[in-house]
């Protein structure tokens, strides 16, 4: 049987395609399978970023007075900061202190779990 070059793509599309069954009940192209991994792995840098940030930014601000210079700019990258959160699906519960800026905590909007908790200096 002679290989035509449209039936020669097909062989080679479906060689390089993953099952994943699990996500699209179906195949995925294995570019397509490395491309989520890399989107999934600069998410998780990202988010890990933006905890440290939390971390040192509370800190910050819990060392500060209002009448601190630097407080206005520091209060400015928090709102930064906790408004990329927002967008990633992730909050930042207000405290009941009133001397405290947050909870000390980052909390997952959808399922309701904590998922970062401020470590002490």
């Amino acid at each position: 049987m002679k290989i035509t070059k449209n039936r020669f793509e097909r062989i080679v599309r479906e060689a390089l395609s993953t099952e994943v069954p699990e996500l699209t009940g179906g195949r995925k192209s294995s570019w397509r399978a490395i491309k989520e991994k890399e989107l999934a792995k600069r998410r998780a840098l990202k988010l890990e970023k933006l905890f440290n940030d939390f971390d040192e930014l509370g800190y910050k601000l819990g060392q500060m007075s209002n009448s601190d210079p630097d407080y206005e700019d520091v209060s400015i990258s928090y709102d930064i900061m906790e408004e990329e959160l927002e967008s990633l699906g992730y909050e930042i519960p207000v405290s009941l202190n009133p001397f405290k800026v947050d909870s000390d905590q980052i909390r997952n909007i959808k399922t309701g779990k904590v998922v970062h908790k401020r470590g002490k200096k």
